[in-house]
């Protein structure tokens, strides 16, 4: 298992890697294409698509990955339910299309939000082949077709901008990407399955995927009620730069968790009868994550206004301030997708549930007595509530499970603290040169000297970097 999970990790890697450098193509070229009006006005309908999108997996695929074992009966019935699901949604998202246009005052939102609502039908079509996948743990086979799809999606958008469709551009990249992901994941997931039939145990994998899809209900909230308020009281311009503040915040956290953890949770929900072995993989998993994000996000923070200027271009400079507010919670977010491990592997989506719904008042409390004080603010707010019940929820997801939070520290600790130093030193040090370009080049070379620096410094830094070298050859080894 361990090298099948190593395997399988390496080209999740090197899958979202790849579209990674898509992703920041698409972005400078999208953006000099299109106006931040654009991107605010589907942003607007985001969040009712999002909130739709919440069922399409009535959080079936963790039920199907976390389970020992299943059936082909039970995925069968499992992969209808989502196909029945992703129709449905598709045509509730689209009655409810005319209510987003009379929310914002903009009947260009109809349209826009029922196109958007048939990615659920061409969704519904992909949780069961893709789960199935990552439950093997045939993660090549799943990165290919999911980059492929990806990079379909891209060219679609761009060539649409382009060809001067507007903010439909971006709706056109998305749909197209999800057909080709269906058809793809279809043909090449080498799994069929039945016909619709009741089967034992169904009611179990239901339940479970309840729990899974209530806390995703509870989590919609805050992660989508800024949005909401921005483009409420502050319009799609506003919305346009905040929604791309965030986007770009979190582009490295969501390159490094979606792979690492289609790896890593199966992995772990095998490890659960062996408390020791569960700990040291998860350990050196979280500790993994958190170097490969936290330094690209401190460095971001503190290098945006000169890669705003040659990525974005000077339109999206007032984007630099709700950019930077939003870094201490990116920061500490880099380990968020750790908890959500536990909960899944251990079952206790309960406790998951619960524990959602009082983080979710209190940051939609946050952002609805800030709103009218401007995004700056609203992002600002968010930061400093993550920082407080941050500790609270790790003390909630440990217990019970082999994992304390001297754990947590010890694989956070490190990357952490070495990316704060490291930003703090380019801060002091200031612009360096004015073109752009030296300027970004010059920061990334002062960041990346001092976080070495400071790694090594620490106690055991040479040790520990040894360790984590080992663990990348393998890994790279493994993926030969």
């Amino acid at each position: 298992m361990a090298g099948r999970t190593a395997r399988g990790g390496a080209w999740a890697l090197g899958g979202q890697a790849v579209k990674f450098a898509g992703r920041m193509a698409s972005v400078a070229i999208l953006a000099r294409l299109l106006t931040p009006a654009d991107f605010g006005l589907v942003a607007m309908a985001a969040p009712i698509v999002a909130f739709v999108g919440l069922f399409k997996d009535f959080g079936l695929s963790a039920a199907t990955i976390q389970r020992d074992r299943i059936t082909q009966d039970q995925l069968s019935a499992l992969y209808w339910i989502n196909v029945l699901a992703g129709l449905l949604l598709s045509a509730a998202a689209t009655a409810l299309a005319p209510a987003v246009g009379w929310f914002y005052g903009d009947q260009r939102l109809v349209a826009i939000t029922a196109a958007l609502g048939l990615s659920f039908a061409l969704s519904g079509l992909q949780v069961q082949p893709s789960a199935v996948l990552r439950r093997q743990l045939r993660l090549r086979r799943l990165t290919v077709i999911q980059v492929s799809g990806y990079l379909i999606g891209i060219a679609v958008a761009v060539v649409s901008a382009h060809s001067g469709a507007g903010a439909w551009a971006l709706v056109y990249g998305t749909l197209a990407g999800d057909l080709a992901s269906a058809l793809l994941l279809t043909a090449g997931a080498g799994w069929r399955p039945g016909r619709p039939a009741r089967c034992q145990g169904l009611g179990q994998l239901l339940g479970f995927g309840g729990h899974v899809t209530a806390f995703n209900l509870i989590n919609f909230f805050p992660r989508n009620l800024d949005n909401i308020l921005v483009g409420r009281v502050w319009g799609e311009g506003a919305l346009g730069l905040y929604s791309k503040a965030y986007e770009l915040l979190l582009l490295p956290v969501r390159q490094v968790n979606g792979p690492i953890t289609q790896a890593v949770v199966p992995a772990l929900s095998r490890l659960r009868d062996e408390p020791e072995r569960y700990r040291r993989y998860y350990v050196k998993s979280l500790r993994m994550i958190v170097t490969l994000t936290a330094p690209a996000i401190a460095f971001l923070v503190v290098a945006i206004d000169p890669l705003v200027r040659i990525v974005l271009g000077p339109q999206w400079l007032d984007m630099i301030p709700i950019f930077q507010a939003l870094g201490p919670a990116a920061l500490i977010g880099t380990s968020n997708i750790a908890t959500g491990w536990v909960f899944v592997s251990w079952g206790h989506v309960r406790r998951q549930v619960w524990l959602g719904l009082i983080s979710a008042t209190i940051v939609s409390a946050g952002f609805l007595l800030s709103v009218s004080h401007g995004p700056v603010q609203m992002a600002l707010t968010y930061s400093l509530i993550v920082l407080v019940i941050r500790w609270p929820q790790l003390m909630l997801c440990y217990h019970g499970t082999p994992v304390r939070l001297r754990d947590f520290f010890a694989a956070t600790g490190r990357p952490m603290a070495t990316a704060v130093l490291a930003s703090a030193l380019v801060f002091l040090v200031g612009p360096l040169a004015t073109t752009p370009a030296i300027d970004l080049a010059g920061r990334a070379g002062v960041f990346a000297l001092a976080a070495l620096a400071f790694w090594i410094a620490l106690p055991g830094g040479l040790a520990m970097l040894r360790e984590m070298t080992r663990d990348l050859r393998h890994l790279r080894g493994s993926a030969a």
